[in-house]
């Protein structure tokens, strides 16, 4: 019966894959542009082809009203590289003391070859919308991110690409 225990990893891996990608999809899909504050500067969403930084509501549902800042990037630890979602609370506007909440961290998905994130939008409303390697939330949200990653060559493991489409951007 050991055909069976063989067949079960490759499923483990695929529901991996998947789950995380509900997960980015949720995610980035809630991707908002924070109320503007006075004087202070909150990057909304930063977006470059290896890590991009957005604000969004907690993970699970009901856990709390207060929007999180995510940060989706490549780490690499022991000659390896993998990806890892990190989140911590938005401060309240105004709150005058220090932020105390820790940082949240969670591994994705570990041993990843390469990592290639795109924002598709028009940040210059005057020109059409189009693909590209970085996104400036000043420019307010994209329209549609895709996530594109590979494996180490021999792994059986297959990310297809997934394209988020961001519900709040404005287009």
């Amino acid at each position: 019966g050991g055909s069976l225990a063989r067949l079960a990893l490759p499923i483990e891996r695929a529901a991996r894959i998947e789950l995380v990608q509900n997960l980015l999809r949720r995610q980035l899909g809630q991707a908002r542009l924070p109320p503007s504050s006075a004087g202070k500067v909150i990057v909304a969403f930063a977006g470059q082809s290896d890590h991009v930084t957005f604000i969004a509501p907690p993970p699970k549902q009901g856990e709390a009203d207060d929007d999180f800042v995510f940060g989706l990037a490549r780490s690499d630890s022991n000659h390896r590289s993998h990806l890892d979602l990190t989140w911590t609370l938005l401060r309240p506007l105004g709150s005058t003391e220090p932020a105390r909440n820790p940082e949240t961290a969670a591994r994705l998905i570990e041993n990843i070859a390469t990592i290639d994130l795109a924002y598709y939008g028009a940040p210059d409303p005057k020109r059409p919308a189009q693909w590209w390697s970085e996104w400036d939330g000043a420019n307010g949200l994209p329209i549609l991110v895709r996530l594109r990653m590979t494996f180490p060559k021999g792994d059986p493991r297959r990310w297809p690409d997934l394209i988020i489409r961001v519900v709040r951007a404005s287009s």
